[in-house]
């Protein structure tokens, strides 16, 4: 039997998701799901994402490689949102659940 271990991954403060916002709101586009139901607010209280949703949200956040900051700070926030973001978006689709905030 596989055991899930339920976890918990800060994607950001507020000021973090705000300069997410603006480093992706040239892009918008590229990613409407990540702009409109994940980065939309920095403090989501009991939001989630429907496994229906999960699907596009993972080709956006395959996107997210292309696109840099010009500041080494906004850079590093870039790439750890990435990276927990993509395994996230893995684990939702492994086990067929929404991800809720």
């Amino acid at each position: 039997m596989a055991r899930w271990r339920i976890g918990f991954d800060r994607l950001g403060n507020v000021g973090g998701i705000a300069a997410l916002r603006s480093m992706l709101a040239d892009s918008d586009q590229e990613f409407p799901v990540l702009l409109t139901k994940v980065l939309y607010n920095g403090t989501h209280g009991g939001d989630s994402l429907p496994v229906s949703d999960v699907a596009q949200l993972h080709a956006e956040i395959r996107c997210l490689s292309d696109v840099h900051a010009s500041e080494q700070t906004d850079e590093a926030i870039l790439r750890e949102f990435e990276k927990e973001m993509t395994e996230l978006v893995a684990a939702s689709i492994r086990v067929q659940k929404p991800i809720a905030f």
